[in-house]
């Protein structure tokens, strides 16, 4: 990844999180790289941030879950010293997380009230707190999460997924198959470096298959 992709995931993910030992505030939520809600907690002893989730799980700066860092965990032990993590292979998540210090601790002061809520709408949750680019179709397309190829996703007002270039997976999928200049309906289109929009579906994730 990128040295811009990770600032702008640290500035998006630290945003008005409490400092450790501050007085327990939790932040305002916002949308982290796992495609979860989340709202920050605190920041833990090794200079982590630690956010809950809309279920009331505790969640790293990348939104990922205790479970599944540990298994990341296990899984980079099996490998060859030097060898690339699996996680970041198999492009399943930007999570770096080599510890889980601070997502064991309880929070008791954390209520179910103060959990945050699954937005009803991904555009209108993200107006204001992100980037804002205007695609070449003239329509307003807001920053969602850098995903785990390090494309920038937006989301168009209809909740499509969109490259920073206003072209959908389908457009960018043509693109990578032409040869030659682009004919019939990918015409008119920007062509672009982006190659995929692929996000991370987690069950209780923004772009998760299961959402209600």
């Amino acid at each position: 990844m990128s040295d811009s992709h990770a600032s702008k995931l640290d500035n998006a993910t630290r945003l008005a999180c409490p400092m450790e030992g501050a007085t327990p505030e939790l932040g305002p939520p916002v949308l982290l790289a796992s495609g979860r809600i989340g709202r920050c907690v605190d920041v833990h002893a090794a200079d982590r941030s630690v956010y809950v989730g809309i279920k009331g799980q505790l969640m790293c700066a990348h939104g990922e879950k205790l479970k599944s860092i540990s298994g990341w965990i296990r899984d980079d032990t099996r490998l060859p010293e030097g060898a690339p993590r699996a996680r970041a292979t198999s492009f399943t998540s930007v999570c770096d997380c080599d510890d889980v210090r601070g997502l064991y601790a309880k929070r008791p002061h954390i209520k179910p009230t103060d959990w945050p809520k699954q937005p009803s709408s991904l555009y209108d949750f993200l107006e204001n707190k992100t980037e804002e680019v205007v695609g070449h179709d003239g329509y307003r397309l807001r920053f969602a999460l850098v995903n785990p190829r390090g494309v920038d996703v937006f989301v168009n007002i209809n909740e499509k997924k969109r490259c920073r270039h206003g072209n959908s997976a389908t457009i960018l999928e043509r693109h990578r198959k032409r040869v030659g200049p682009p004919r019939g309906r990918s015409k008119g289109y920007p062509v672009c470096g982006c190659h995929s929009l692929a996000t991370p579906q987690r069950q209780d994730g923004v772009f998760s298959y299961n959402r209600k």
